[in-house]
């Protein structure tokens, strides 16, 4: 059995199209089982850390890299000192550095308090104190 079918520009313009739109169903469909983690209140920590410290934030609801700029500018409009911002929609995850004291309680508020208009769910902030050549002067 033999098939003698024409393809001309037009279908395979048509057929990638299709490839792509199925591809990118795929991806909307895997992202509705991702495993969130659960939404709720964080534990309140008072801690407090002095000099560079990379903070790690986790966050549901980022979906593609638009979600990735908007998490990036609510970072930057609440707090102005963080550089390096890094932000993974695939992780589900933002970090960036501050090089002074900060309370983490409110920190997480601040944070809290911009990405809830936005509809992204911050679910947990992590201060790690690190001392690296970038920041250290000695």
């Amino acid at each position: 059995m033999k098939f003698d079918i024409p393809i001309n520009r037009t279908d395979t313009i048509v057929l990638i199209i299709l490839f792509v739109i199925f591809i990118l169903g795929l991806r909307i469909l895997v992202s509705f089982f991702r495993k969130d983690e659960p939404e709720g209140q964080i534990p309140a920590t008072n801690a407090s850390l002095r000099g560079p410290c990379q903070v790690t934030l986790r966050i549901n609801g980022m979906m593609c890299g638009m979600c990735e700029t908007h998490v990036k500018e609510a970072i930057r409009k609440s707090v102005p000192k963080a550089s390096h911002l890094v932000a993974r929609h695939t992780k589900g995850t933002a970090s960036f550095w501050l090089e002074c004291a900060v309370e983490e309680q409110d920190l997480r508020e601040r944070l809290q308090t911009a990405f809830s208009p936005m509809g992204y769910h911050l679910t947990s902030v992590t201060m790690t104190k690190r001392r690296t050549k970038r920041f250290c002067n000695r």
